[in-house]
């Protein structure tokens, strides 16, 4: 409560503990007022607002003095009580290790709920120390209270609250208040964190479980060490776990032993120790498919120590007799059972038996069912996993007159020659132990000409897959994969779309044209003649071909239709009576329309061809391999990178490097 006079202003304040007072004012110049006065007026505030203890006479007058000199105070002491003396707080001292959350990386829960066993512990800590139970851990000392006051109002000011020791003690710890001391009440580790200590309790006997596999094949075992104080693991506890889960069979007592070793003496941890494996069943084997004939069939010649490369020695072949075995099944075997870890069976399952998908000419045999025969005489090999024979034609002498030409689905062997103007086509393979002349040869398969191919280059022959020839003269051979050329090529139009091969020590490549997809490997290319040859390599260019070959059929196919339509008009122009003549106009008829589907076929394909040649324009794979000699005036081509060679060179490849056609020495022939 303030003072407030016209020639006179007095207020007081108090410290927040109301231990001390102080007064504030000032005085009116204008009015004149006595020292009395003025002390009687302090005198009066100090009792409107209660201050009755530690008044100080001596600050009044000396306020009073200030007021009437410099008109003015400012938070004057005037009063002071007496200050609470603050009391000394118990003390805690640890006689032994402790540790804190730092010591575990914070990965342990610490608190007094916790367990931990003593391996978990060894993780983070080496050689922690454990107290025991009823071990002295530390000593305290009792605090000492302190001493109260007094407010300048008279009230009593408090002393600070006093810390409780036992709010600094957790689960595990307690005070001896006969000797000053702290007691663990069981054995773990002193945990001290932020002023508070307990007992975290560490398990210390070993640990040991099992785990079974879900075949139950095998028991894996899992062993903690124990602590200094703890119950190690015995073998005994071991073979009571194994009798606890009734496992009887395949138990590896020695794996154990050496395991307790390092658990027990080494303290390390067991984890997934195998101690006992059943016996798994070993299954049947499936029955097998032994070929009693040999139907693993190869393009590639064997080349002989000599260095000559065998073309005839390709296996694409295989001739079977009506009746002859060609498989025998064998039959699947039993399985042998096993023995689970707790002594029961595991049977084991019995091999499938074989199989063999049967095509036409092919079946079981009557006498033993194991046995799969030829019904027919011919050729066995296997179509889409399904074996099948088919059968051969066979011509005895020449294809000629006597013959004429031969169109056959199946595979041909041709005994004698194919003498010129005639022509034998197959859906397989054809061969022919004599001489090829100036005759036409397409297969749906190989092509495999034992002697040559001679004439006045009107030949043609045409395969899906390879072609093997002994030699060529002044003919056509085109080969959706390999030509294979046994001793020479001279004049010849070679197209393959893989690979043109000539690789014996005798063989040459003279004159003509030789194209090939991939590659072409001669032992010699030219002569000393220099017959000009011409060498073609890669994609764009075997394809370009095929463009060339196709707008050539379909040149020939419209002089056909041409050809034809005029008859149909000639017949057209006159009334046909005969009957024959109706036929052959009904047959012309029909054979234009079929030139005709042919020709617009053959559109189609000329135009897929032409797309993909477009795409691979630039394309500069493919090489030229020649393991002898290359003579002068040879001209190799690969992409659209042409080298004409002037010189006489050996062993040599030919490649394309940063843009242009690069020759290295040939190595691996």
């Amino acid at each position: 409560m303030d003072i407030a006079e016209n020639n006179l202003s007095l207020s007081i304040s108090f410290s927040e503990d109301h231990i001390r007072a102080f007064v504030s004012g000032y005085l009116n110049d204008d009015e004149e007022i006595s020292l009395e006065c003025i002390a009687k007026k302090i005198q009066t505030l100090l009792e409107k607002n209660h201050v009755t203890y530690g008044i100080q006479d001596d600050r009044i007058e000396s306020i009073v003095k200030e007021l009437v000199e410099e008109k003015f105070v400012d938070n004057e002491l005037i009063a002071i009580g007496k200050s609470p003396q603050k009391g000394c707080s118990p003390q805690l001292q640890f006689t032994v290790a402790t540790y804190s959350k730092k010591n575990f990386n914070n990965k342990l829960k610490l608190d007094g709920n916790t367990v931990v066993h003593y391996a978990k512990l060894l993780e983070h800590v080496n050689k922690p120390y454990l107290v025991k139970d009823d071990e002295v851990v530390g000593r305290f000392t009792q605090g000492k209270k302190g001493e109260q006051g007094t407010t300048v109002l008279g009230d009593i000011a408090e002393t600070p609250e006093m810390i409780n020791l036992y709010d600094k003690l957790g689960p595990g710890l307690m005070l001896d208040d006969s000797n000053n001391t702290i007691i663990a009440c069981f054995s773990g580790i002193l945990v001290l964190e932020e002023e508070y200590a307990f007992v975290l309790p560490i398990v210390e006997d070993g640990i040991a479980h099992l785990e079974i596999a879900e075949d139950k094949l095998s028991a894996r075992l899992f062993m903690v060490p124990s602590g200094p104080q703890g119950k190690k693991v015995s073998l005994e506890d071991v073979k009571d776990l194994l009798k606890n889960h009734a496992i009887i069979h395949g138990i590896q007592v020695d794996a154990v032993q050496k395991a307790l070793v390092e658990l027990n003496e080494e303290c390390k941890k067991i984890d997934g120790l195998i101690i006992a494996e059943g016996t798994p069943p070993i299954p049947g084997k499936d029955g097998k498919i032994k070929h009693l004939v040999n139907i693993t069939f190869s393009q590639k010649p064997e080349i002989k120590l000599d260095g000559r490369a065998d073309y005839y020695a390709v296996h694409t072949f295989e001739m079977v007799e009506e009746g002859q075995s060609i498989v025998k099944l064998l039959p699947p075997t039993k399985g042998v059972d096993g023995m689970d870890i707790y002594g029961l069976p595991i049977h084991a399952s019995t091999g499938n038996d074989a199989t063999v998908k049967v095509g036409k000419n092919v079946g079981l045999s009557n006498e033993d069912p194991t046995i799969i025969i030829a019904k027919k005489k011919g050729h066995v090999y296997l179509k889409q996993e399904r074996l099948i024979v088919e059968e051969v034609l066979y011509v005895e002498e020449n294809v000629d007159f006597s013959s004429g030409n031969i169109d056959y689905h199946g595979d041909i062997v041709v005994k004698g020659d194919v003498q010129s103007g005639f022509s034998v086509k197959s859906k397989g393979t054809i061969h022919v132990l004599g001489t090829v002349e100036d005759a036409t040869i397409e297969s749906g398969g190989c092509i495999i000409i034992h002697e040559g191919y001679v004439g006045k280059g009107r030949g043609r022959i045409k395969a899906n897959e390879d072609v093997v020839v002994k030699y060529v003269l002044n003919q056509t051979i085109i080969a959706k994969k390999d030509i294979m050329i046994a001793c020479e090529s001279l004049d010849g139009k070679l197209y393959a779309g893989n690979q043109i091969l000539l690789e014996n020590k005798n063989s040459w490549l003279i004159g003509g044209v030789a194209v090939a997809r991939n590659r072409i490997v001669a032992y010699d290319i030219g002569n000393t003649f220099n017959n000009r040859t011409i060498v073609l390599c890669g994609t764009y260019l075997f394809i370009q071909h095929v463009l060339d070959d196709l707008q050539a059929e379909i040149g020939e196919l419209k002089k056909e239709i041409g050809r034809t339509k005029r008859r149909l008009k000639m017949f057209s122009n006159h009334r046909v009576e005969d009957t024959s003549q109706g036929k052959l106009y009904n047959m012309l008829e029909q054979q234009v329309e079929h030139n005709q589907n042919t020709l617009k076929t053959k559109n189609e394909l000329y135009k897929k061809n032409n797309k993909v040649a477009k795409a691979i324009f630039n394309e500069e794979s493919g090489d030229v391999a020649i393991i002898g000699t290359i003579f002068p005036n040879v001209t190799i081509k690969i992409g659209h990178h042409t080298y004409k060679n002037h010189d006489m060179l050996q062993r040599v490849l030919f490649q394309v490097f940063d843009g242009i056609i690069q020759k290295s020495h040939l190595a691996g022939f």
